[in-house]
């Protein structure tokens, strides 16, 4: 299986994982904070807490991991391009998706830790803790 097809499995697994449990999350959020009467308590304010704080460090991570993808990005695309005398139609194509598959490999890299956490969530609100 070519890498850029790797990728594009990947990112659509992200993407399916990453947006079901976020509707889970959210809606089993929405439900607890829907309670007046533990309007600003103690857990509500905890959990408003831990949103903020898992969202940046999510964001922080993700960040790090796409920033070393595109820092390895320039020595596997001299890995992907063939030399001059070799390029053709179908190799100038072939490598054009390959750059388009380390693209992905980016994003992939940018939602893992979004991924992690929304996941933990969603396990950690379905059982109610």
């Amino acid at each position: 299986m070519p890498a850029q097809d790797k990728h594009a499995r990947t990112a659509a697994k992200l993407m399916v994982d990453t947006g079901s449990a976020s509707a889970s999350v959210v809606s089993a959020r929405l439900l607890a904070f829907s309670n007046p009467f533990d309007f600003m308590s103690r857990q509500q304010q905890h959990e408003v807490s831990k949103m903020v704080s898992e969202k940046v460090k999510a964001g922080y991570d993700g960040w790090m991991a796409a920033s070393a993808e595109l820092a390895a990005m320039p020595f596997r695309l001299l890995q992907a391009t063939p030399r001059p005398f070799a390029f053709t139609p179908a190799v100038a194509m072939e490598t054009w998706l390959a750059l388009a598959g380390l693209w992905i490999g980016v994003g992939n890299a940018a939602l893992q830790p979004a991924r992690r956490t929304v996941m933990a969530n969603h396990a950690r609100l379905r059982h109610g803790r």
